[in-house]
């Protein structure tokens, strides 16, 4: 009896179930990459959840006879799109369905093989709401996916068990990032930290990062700026049904990027200067004998790329690696021994993979984290695009420098006015909730202090004042510039005007304090020198001291207020000169006038 309520169940999921198709799609690009396949239907067999469905075919030993059902219909489907050979469908798999009883390997190979599809076409996705790592049998299980060649994805990823361990155990091809980390995560700082936290260390390990649930216009841009390489969630597209609404290309993330107004094609344009456009690359499941002949005809090559049948990069093949074969007594042999089936696969060294759209800082960063010391593959639309050598990111960041330098001034070597202006419009061309700070000093009696002690100690009060903003601000990671002579900048991101004036009055009160030191013994005491003003008389100088104009800028604020917060800036410094604490702040608002503390005359 118990086997026909079992044959009922498997009956009832073969005419109830069906799969929605929701698009995965290059955050850069907009191009499909591939698609879920979510399951529909399980209320029609009784079940209040999808997770009541699969708890009741694992409590009744046939979890993976429904599981094989369930990726045949997913399959099909899938099969049915257009140019899905080219793409990738993503199948949820409950991590259980190793450990049931009735589970049998190589069910999944037979069905591509049946829809014509390539065996990497498949990715399986292993949620961390259940505990994997439990299961007997697992690494075993997945190394033999792998030698299948499916693709891995470590789903729901920040709400599981044990995620660090499962990372580094399964090493999976993607991280999916769980939806309640990217829901809000415009609003939410310690969400952005853990998110970047996250996408840094799976690029360190090659891993390809892909946020969920994104259904906004404010987080889509911040996934984008914390560097996700894909995206998926009701923004671009519901799941789909009708399969024949799925497409290959979301022209919403075009229309996005460009809104952004960010110039990346100058930046990508860099890169590609340096890209090395390696002729011969290496298929994953190239037979290693073959790869032998080619080091073999290149021996200046210590390495070849290896890419996947797709033109995915999937990592390196180490001339190094082979040589623990080559020169041992029998390794030749072993490596050419068609029966043993040694393939590239086998050998590869997982490389980290960068898009050539993601900005020059990203890349540099994906460098700078990780211990491979070939350099980073470059992709275009997840296709292999090039190699990024050490000696080619070097030479790019002795160009950055030498630009930097070129801008920095040559006393306090802060970056200058063009440094400046990129700040100002890059925090402008930011998507963000939170206001910014735009900051600029002036010192107070400059000119006759220069004029009185000469331009030696003038230079010694200008790098005081520098120290003095690296020792309060570096730390808040405010962006420090000098203007030029007297002049300074400060800028800070996500900042509420508290917190800016709070640090500025700081930088002020220090200085104004330190730089009395500067004085001869009878000017302190007297609390002023006698200099030349501008019309040639002598006349009484106050000590020397810093003004601060502050202006807040609003989220809203727009790349085109360029020309408006200079114009403020500038009232606002004039203001400052005659304010309580020397302090004028206002905010980015054209109706609103400074609120200046006027001191009591």
């Amino acid at each position: 009896m118990e086997n026909v309520d079992h044959q009922a169940f498997l009956n009832g999921i073969k005419r109830q179930i069906k799969y929605a198709f929701q698009p995965i799609v290059d955050i850069h690009t907009g191009t499909t990459y591939g698609y879920e396949a979510l399951l529909r239907g399980q209320d029609e067999l009784g079940f209040g959840s999808i997770q009541d469905f699969f708890d009741h075919a694992w409590n009744k030993g046939i979890l993976h006879q429904a599981d094989v059902i369930l990726r045949q219909k997913a399959l099909h489907g899938f099969a049915g799109i257009n140019g899905s050979e080219n793409m990738r469908l993503f199948f949820n798999m409950d991590g259980r369905t190793f450990e049931s009883p009735d589970y049998h390997p190589d069910s999944t190979a037979t069905l591509l093989k049946t829809y014509n599809l390539p065996r990497d076409s498949l990715c399986l996705e292993m949620s961390e709401l259940y505990n994997n790592s439990e299961a007997k049998h697992i690494t075993d299980i997945l190394a033999r996916c792998r030698q299948q060649n499916f693709r891995l994805a470590l789903d729901d990823y920040g709400r599981g068990f044990s995620e660090l361990k499962m990372l580094y155990d399964y090493q999976p091809d993607y991280l999916k990032i769980d939806r309640f980390f990217i829901d809000g995560l415009a609003e939410d700082q310690k969400k952005r930290l853990l998110v970047s936290n996250m996408v840094n260390m799976s690029h360190a390990l090659g891993i390809h990062v892909i946020a969920e649930g994104v259904e906004r216009v404010q987080d889509f841009n911040f996934c984008r700026e914390l560097g996700c390489d894909l995206v998926q969630g009701y923004l671009i597209s519901r799941p789909q049904l009708d399969h024949d609404k799925v497409k290959t290309y979301y022209p919403i993330i075009t229309k996005l990027n460009n809104d952004d107004r960010r110039n990346r094609k100058q930046i990508a344009s860099n890169v590609e200067e340096h890209l090395e456009h390696q002729n011969t690359v290496i298929r994953e499941y190239d037979q290693i004998q073959d790869v032998l002949e080619m080091f073999k005809n290149n021996p200046d090559r210590i390495f070849f790329p290896v890419v996947d049948e797709k033109g995915e990069a999937r990592g390196i093949l180490r001339e190094s690696v082979l040589k623990g074969y080559i020169y041992n007594r029998f390794g030749h042999a072993l490596l050419n021994n068609r029966g043993i089936g040694h393939r590239v696969i086998d050998f590869i060294t997982r490389c980290p993979i960068a898009d050539i759209d993601q900005s020059l800082d990203e890349i540099l960063h994906i460098y700078a984290t990780n211990d491979i010391p070939e350099g980073i593959m470059i992709s275009r639309n997840f296709k292999y695009l090039g190699f990024l050598s050490n000696h080619s990111l070097l030479q790019i960041i002795n160009e950055r420098r030498l630009v930097q330098a070129q801008d920095q001034n040559p006393l306090t070597k802060l970056p200058g006015n063009n440094s400046i202006n990129d700040f100002v419009g890059k925090i402008l061309n930011t998507q963000s909730t939170g206001t910014h700070g735009l900051a600029y000093f002036d010192f107070n009696n400059f000119k006759p202090f220069n004029d009185h002690y000469g331009f030696r100690q003038g230079d010694r009060a200008i790098l005081l004042f520098a120290d003095i903003m690296k020792k309060h601000l570096v730390q808040e990671g405010a962006f420090l510039g000098h203007v030029g002579g007297d002049d300074f900048f400060a800028g800070f991101s996500d900042k509420d005007q508290e917190t800016v004036l709070l640090k500025v009055r700081k930088v002020l009160t220090s200085f104004n304090q330190d730089v009395e030191s500067f004085y001869a013994k009878e000017d302190r005491e007297k609390g002023y020198i006698l200099a030349k003003d501008r019309d040639g008389l002598f006349r009484k100088f106050a000590m020397l001291s810093c003004a601060a104009a502050v202006l807040m800028l609003p989220a809203s604020a727009s790349i085109e207020q360029m020309d408006q917060i200079g114009e403020k800036l500038a009232y606002l410094k004039k203001q400052a000169k005659n304010a309580a604490g020397f302090v004028a702040y206002d905010q980015l608002e054209p109706q609103k006038k400074a609120k200046v503390e006027l001191l009591h005359k």
